[in-house]
């Protein structure tokens, strides 16, 4: 079983359908005449169904786009398979390669920090400043040999700067929400009059 990306997934219950198994009676005869008895149904489950999280309201298409991009490059490197329950990704396959792969890994890293930049209005100096900071970190833990990968399949660096991009965007579209808002007000108050 996969691992819960907090980038991709948002778990919605749905009630399952009750299936109904009847459990023969084991003890009867097969020289028997009686028709076997069925007993109580299993209990019924919640099956946990798994979709995409939605795109901050408020946000421009090119931001949605850029956001989209990081989501699916993080799922990629850090999430989209299991090795022995861990829920991991590219850069741990590509960790393994001893100097070269964390070098490639951090260069991974460094184009999805650049891809984020360009968003509308670019980063702030201090949340770029945060993303480098966990690339960084990620690229330390990744040097030592084996445990280095193992540590940084749990750190998942890539997964933290794209949620830290997508709340920066989730502020800028609550933002741009409020200001479309006090602009629809001006625009239907009885008292401005256009001339």
């Amino acid at each position: 079983m996969k691992g819960n990306n907090p980038l991709w997934d948002e778990v919605v219950e749905e009630p399952a359908v009750a299936p109904h198994y009847t459990n023969t009676n084991i003890n009867a005869n097969a020289n028997s005449q009686t028709a076997p008895t069925s007993s109580s149904t299993k209990p019924t489950k919640q099956r946990v169904r798994k979709q995409k999280r939605a795109i901050p309201n408020g946000v421009s298409k090119h931001d949605a786009k850029i956001l989209r991009k990081a989501r699916t490059k993080a799922h990629r490197l850090e999430w989209c398979f299991d090795i022995c329950g861990l829920a991991c990704g590219w850069s741990v396959v590509i960790g393994f390669l001893p100097v070269i792969g964390d070098f490639f890994n951090l260069w991974l890293a460094l184009r999805l920090l650049r891809s984020c930049e360009s968003i509308d209005g670019g980063l702030p100096a201090n949340v770029r400043a945060k993303m480098m900071s966990h690339i960084v970190v990620d690229f330390f833990i990744g040097i030592t040999p084996i445990l280095g990968d193992i540590a940084g399949a749990i750190y998942k660096a890539n997964s933290k700067n794209t949620l830290i991009l997508e709340n920066l965007l989730a502020q800028r579209g609550a933002a741009n929400l409020v200001k479309t808002q006090r602009g629809s007000e001006l625009y239907s108050d009885n008292s401005i009059q256009l001339v």
